[in-house]
């Protein structure tokens, strides 16, 4: 029931939100789906900040995970094609054994070859030290890779593979999300 409320407010808030610049994300599976929602708070000739939102829930490990998140995103020097990004994130999970607080950092970087038309990658990393979890966890580390196919100027499909795992106090090494997930990113 609690999964069913958070998921409606979510949709409401980006609902709310879509008359703004940003872009929305939709990724799922058979046990698995999540949505995400980006923000461009500014955004300048080499790069833009953003804001995010992230909704994730996985049935088969029964696990709610949602995240703010703030970051920079940009080209570095004159390398066509090539995206990096930082930021700095706030994760927090319900799960039927443990809970989870983590502020994060993020790192990612995508990449579009000039003559690929569209076809390009992108991979990213998510850590937090024991020092920034908390409640029941001791760590919290999420890698995802994927690839993505713009077929308009906005609009993309993608496939990306994501793994979540945490170090819980009794528990110890717990992977709360490891799948693929096909999705679609729209572009406001």
């Amino acid at each position: 029931m609690i999964q069913k409320t958070v998921l409606v407010v979510f949709l409401l808030l980006v609902g709310v939100n879509m008359a703004w610049a940003g872009s929305l994300g939709i990724g799922f599976n058979d046990e698995s789906a999540q949505i995400d929602y980006l923000h461009v708070l500014s955004r300048e000739t080499y790069g833009e900040s953003e804001a995010g939102l992230r909704l994730l829930y996985n049935e088969e490990s029964e696990v709610v995970l949602g995240g703010l998140g703030a970051g920079i995103k940009g080209v570095p020097g004159n390398f066509p094609g090539l995206m990096t990004g930082v930021s700095v994130n706030l994760t927090g999970a319900d799960t039927d054994f443990e809970d989870l607080l983590a502020i994060g950092i993020g790192l990612q970087v995508g990449y579009i070859p000039p003559r690929m038309q569209g076809l390009g990658l992108t991979a990213g990393v998510l850590y937090s030290p024991d020092v920034f979890t908390f409640m029941d966890a001791e760590d919290y580390l999420e890698t995802r890779a994927g690839l993505f196919f713009t077929f308009m100027p906005r609009a993309a499909l993608n496939l990306t593979y994501q793994n979540i795992l945490v170090e819980f106090e009794e528990f110890g090494e717990v992977r709360l999300d490891e799948t693929v997930r096909i999705g679609i990113r729209l572009e406001f």
